[in-house]
């Protein structure tokens, strides 16, 4: 199989690292971009095997295309590069808005009279950080995250498959939902808050009082402006039903008169933001259910915080805070502030007195013994 990715940034680079861990028998991948700086450097990490400018060269011989673009330039090229692929090739894409960019696709098959064997999926990994560039790319990036492949009636089935089965290689946990739907729980899910996060930036001053909460809520305010003005553009009238939304909320923060309904209200907000952090409870717990001692949990909620933190550095290159810790394990900050503490002074995890069945899964942390620095 040849892979050819066309944009080979955090994410495209990330593809290429991640296809080359997963086993597939992949021939080459061949990146594909306009910088050639940043293409060489691409090629120097091992993202990809060899490069070109050349896009129609680029995509000739692929079996699969990725098109890691803009929002805004995906379906413009995936228009342009359909003459040049090969018979039973598959493009697919990796942008944030699924609807224009599918909708634009199909009208342009519709319409096109010369004969096309190519066929597209839509595709979106929610996966990344505020970086974009591919020297913060990293095979694990899709590891646990979630990719939604986006089909329509149209779509041809066994080329959906393939491509999910690539992105269950990756080990993504591939779902399956039209492109309207998706458009419409990605404005809240993620557009939003990144909308949310530039204006509480812009509409704050004295960043020397900024607390934890202020800068993990204001964290992907860093995030690429082009990159997100153009996401935004794209869903702009689902985002819009979104603040609506948001602002509506406010409201009733705004005009509530007693302390009880803010409880209230308060209340509501913690109960589903609590429900996050169990659903983010990993395996390792449902395996051993609740037949530990005190001190194999404690270990066990080291363990587990040493995998998020090691997840957050490939992801993002950046540690959590205590404050992410604690929301994400649903634990106080103070606890948070033990666990990490404990793990900063120990330097590496010491399982051998504990029962085989967490020795098996430490094993793998275990032998990572550069110390992870973690932000206090």
């Amino acid at each position: 199989m040849i892979v050819s990715i066309i944009g080979v940034g955090l994410i495209g680079g990330s593809i290429g690292l991640a296809i080359k861990k997963s086993g597939l028998k992949v021939k080459k991948v061949i990146g594909i971009g306009r910088n050639l700086e940043r293409l060489k450097l691409a090629k120097k990490i091992g993202a990809v095997d060899e490069i070109t400018t050349d896009i129609n060269e680029g995509v000739k011989n692929a079996d699969i295309v990725f098109v890691c673009l803009p929002v805004g330039l995906i379906a413009q090229t995936t228009k342009s590069i359909f003459p040049y692929c090969k018979k039973d090739a598959i493009i697919t894409d990796v942008g944030s808005v699924k609807q224009p960019i599918v909708n634009d696709i199909e009208k342009f098959l519709n319409t096109y009279h010369l004969p096309l064997t190519a066929v597209f999926i839509g595709g979106h990994p929610i996966a990344g950080s505020e970086k974009t560039s591919v020297k913060y790319a990293s095979k694990d990036l899709f590891e646990n995250a979630v990719v939604v492949l986006t089909p329509t009636e149209k779509t041809d089935r066994k080329s959906l498959d393939i491509v999910k089965k690539l992105w269950e290689k990756m080990k993504a946990k591939v779902k399956i939902m039209s492109p309207t739907r998706h458009d419409r729980i990605l404005a809240m899910t993620s557009h939003l808050p990144h909308a949310v996060a530039f204006a509480l930036v812009n509409s704050a001053d004295n960043f020397e009082f900024a607390g934890t909460g202020f800068k993990d809520t204001t964290r992907i305010a860093s995030s690429d402006p082009e990159m997100w003005a153009d996401i935004i553009f794209n869903n702009r009238t689902n985002v819009r039903c979104a603040i609506k939304r948001i602002k509506f909320e406010l409201g009733k923060i705004e005009k509530e008169k007693t302390v009880k309904k803010l409880v209230d209200i308060f209340k509501k907000a913690k109960t589903k933001r609590d429900k996050i952090a169990k659903n983010n409870q990993t395996k390792t717990e449902h395996m051993f259910g609740n037949k530990l001692n005190r001190e194999e949990k404690k270990l066990l909620n080291e363990i587990r915080i040493l995998e998020f933190i090691k997840m957050s550095l490939k992801r993002r290159k950046i540690s959590p805070s205590v404050r992410e810790v604690a929301d994400y394990f649903n634990m106080s900050v103070s606890t948070s502030h033990t666990y990490l503490k404990n793990l900063r002074n120990k330097k590496l995890i010491k399982v051998r007195s504990v029962q085989n069945k967490i020795k098996s899964v430490a094993r793998g942390i275990t032998k990572n013994k550069n110390r992870t620095n973690v932000r206090f």
